[in-house]
């Protein structure tokens, strides 16, 4: 079997026997992606230092759409680090079962990452945030509101990750018992855990919930438009309206994950 696609698949079917988490197994897939997106034709025999650097520096200089400008796109090292840490693995695995004489990406060196994002905000930059999904952005109708508020409030009393975030079904929430599942399958460490509801955030799921009867989805979160769960292209939606409204950088939906260690503390 010489496919190169062929065998990211085995190298998938490898990681899921393993253990490894829906979340993570996408970002496998969306990183072989970025490979094919450089070269839609690349073979076993491409796979060498050369043609990884020249990967790597596309990525770094590709254009990016902003609005109607077309920029060019430079990759932070973080985002570096996660494209060459996911295609190494599958390099790793394709020496390991003879597909190749070795991993190309040991002759190149790691991105030296620094992380510098704030993880944590103030007070005073959470109450903007909830401010801002509350009062100042109009959302399309009070469901959207009621959600969305939830969802944030969930994040900043819990500090779960987004994965397990998006993944919560209607039953690992136990409103009785005041008790939030998280399951192995949604979960990083693949354990389940359950983790205490803050009395701060029931009454945001109390009027999360009882809007939303009429769907049938097993899922927690869901989509406006139709049955079905909240993805995370709605999430991240949701970060850049709250971006753009606060003036906060909530790129990325992690950010607000340390918002509960001053929240807490000051509250």
């Amino acid at each position: 079997m010489n496919n190169l696609k062929e065998l990211f698949e085995q190298f998938i079917k490898a990681k899921k026997v393993s253990g490894k988490s829906p979340v993570t197994i996408k970002n496998y897939r969306d990183n072989f992606e970025l490979l094919l997106l450089y070269r839609s034709d690349l073979q076993l025999s491409d796979l060498n230092p050369v043609t990884i650097v020249d990967f790597l520096t596309f990525l770094n200089e590709r254009d990016k759409k902003v609005g109607k400008e077309i920029i060019k796109r430079t990759l932070k090292n973080s985002s570096m680090a996660t494209v060459y840490g996911k295609l190494s693995s599958f390099c790793e695995w394709l020496h390991q079962q003879g597909h190749i004489a070795e991993n190309p990406f040991s002759k190149i060196p790691y991105p030296n990452v620094e992380y510098t994002d704030k993880r944590a905000f103030k007070s005073e930059e959470v109450e903007k945030i909830c401010n801002a999904i509350n009062t100042k952005i109009i959302w399309p109708n009070l469901f959207l509101k009621k959600r969305n508020i939830s969802i944030v409030m969930t994040l900043l009393l819990t500090g779960i990750r987004k994965g397990e975030l998006l993944g919560l079904q209607i039953t690992d929430i136990d409103m009785k018992r005041k008790l939030l599942t998280i399951r192995a399958e949604t979960s990083k460490s693949r354990r389940t855990r359950t983790i205490p509801i803050s009395s701060s955030l029931i009454p945001y799921l109390e009027d999360y919930l009882s809007s939303r009867d009429d769907y049938s989805t097993p899922d927690l979160w869901v989509s406006n438009n139709s049955d079905r769960s909240f993805t995370d292209h709605g999430a991240k939606h949701l970060i850049e309206q709250l971006t753009k409204v606060t003036g906060i950088n909530c790129k990325a939906i992690t950010i607000l994950w340390g918002c509960i260690i001053c929240w807490v503390i000051e509250h």
